[in-house]
């Protein structure tokens, strides 16, 4: 639906958040809108930057430049003003401005609240000595960075999440001593069954890691810097560096008492919208409509960002788009092997080999006639079919299933039937 000129004039668009979802929503805002002002806010100093380069840019595989996906040039292109190190500290949702830090008022037609998250902090003595360090944000990997120069002691890793195996990724190159504290019982628990979690293991037994299961941080040792830390089961590691990757929350502070609905970030409907009218949310910070679950619930990955900011802008410049819906899913390449689940990837009997050479992992969840989930590692090629057909929740038989899954791979999939019903289709081997 094409926009007035007077229409054009009117509409002001504010984004507050300059990474995936933000930006996504500015490009589809200025496609459709090509004279409507708008403004991104970004608390960082930095240009749009994939969060999920920086352990590559930790390790020194990838440098600072590599990690941008929308440099100065867009935003100029674009005509987008970037108003750079502000954060929104308030939402006046009735004179519908923005306040921030620095003083400044932004009045808004339209609003994308894409504020992301950050980085959850440990509660426990000795929490602010130097040298204990997120990961979230292009300031913590360089100060990481510039730590690693002066590190001579082994490196404890907090969480089994991606940011913790991605940062075990990156600092196994540089020859450290390195302690994984997980609070759960395997890797990676939040995307990953005791199968394929066990692979990983061994990967980071076999490069020197130290995997601590059922360990949370105690406390952290030292006088003017980092020198140990204490684990709930008993070990006490001397070190001069660690870096927290436990989980995220979402950056909703600056929202209270604009009447917005929210859970822990911000419920919104298939458009993208609010309650309030004129703003919207995606990202991290935003809870869609889970496809399985069928309620509001946080979706912090980069697919559903994106795709979440793309409908909402979309919706914003006034063209109608509906959201698909969110579903857990996870994409993670380490040590060289990569692995995808999605949707509901625990049940049955896993009847399947690991081969440490080449490993090959494949799970399906099957019932009622739909594809619930799946889990593939080592092979991945068929991921993007797999999560359509959980996503649309599409009507496919199991033998269905494995005549087009066939055609996928390089040998045929043997179909197992658990408890008188197909429940779960679990094979491996080693390929070619």
């Amino acid at each position: 639906m094409a926009l007035t000129a007077v229409q054009r004039r009117a509409r002001r668009y504010v984004v507050l958040g300059n990474s995936v979802a933000g930006i996504a929503a500015a490009q589809e805002i200025r496609r459709h809108d090509p004279d409507g002002p708008i403004t991104i806010v970004s608390d960082e100093q930095t240009f749009g930057y994939s969060r999920a380069m920086l352990p590559l840019y930790i390790a020194g595989k990838k440098t600072k430049r590599d990690t941008v996906f929308a440099p100065r040039a867009f935003y100029t292109s674009e005509r987008i003003r970037l108003v750079r190190g502000e954060t929104a500290v308030s939402v006046d949702a009735r004179a519908q401005q923005v306040q921030l830090a620095g003083g400044r008022r932004l009045p808004y037609d339209r609003l994308l609240v894409a504020t992301g998250s950050s980085s959850r902090t440990l509660d426990v003595p000795g929490k602010g000595l130097p040298g204990i360090f997120p990961l979230r944000k292009m300031a913590d990997a360089e100060a990481i960075k510039r730590h690693l120069g002066s590190c001579r002691g082994p490196v404890v890793i907090v969480g089994g999440g991606l940011v913790g195996v991605k940062s075990v990724e990156a600092l196994a190159g540089k020859k450290k001593v390195i302690h994984l504290a997980i609070s759960s019982d395997r890797i990676l628990s939040q995307m990953l069954d005791r199968t394929a979690s066990g692979f990983f293991l061994r990967a980071f037994e076999q490069r020197g890691v130290r995997v601590h299961f059922h360990a949370d941080v105690t406390a952290f040792h030292g006088r003017d810097r980092l020198e140990g830390v204490s684990l709930s089961d008993g070990t006490r590691v001397g070190c001069d560096l660690a870096i927290i990757g436990k989980g995220v929350t979402p950056n909703v502070g600056f929202l209270d008492g604009t009447g917005l609905a929210m859970n822990q970030g911000v419920r919104v409907d298939a458009h993208m919208a609010t309650n309030l009218p004129g703003v919207f949310a995606a990202g991290d910070v935003a809870e869609p409509a889970d496809v399985l679950q069928q309620r509001n619930t946080p979706s912090a990955i980069w697919p559903s960002a994106a795709e979440g900011g793309r409908i909402a802008g979309l919706n914003m410049a006034g063209v109608p788009a509906t959201f698909s819906g969110a579903l857990r899913m996870n994409a993670v390449e380490i040590f060289g092997v990569r692995v995808v689940s999605a949707g509901v990837w625990e049940g049955g009997e896993p009847l399947t080999s690991i081969v440490p050479e080449k490993p090959l992992y494949r799970k399906l969840i099957h019932a009622d006639g739909r594809l619930d989930g799946f889990l593939l590692l080592g092979d991945v090629r068929c991921a993007g079919v797999l999560t359509s057909l959980v996503k649309n929740r599409t009507e496919v038989s199991a033998a269905a299933l494995v005549k087009d899954l066939d055609r996928g791979f390089s040998y045929r999939p043997r179909l197992y039937a658990l408890g008188g019903s197909i429940r779960a289709r679990e094979w491996g081997g080693m390929g070619n």
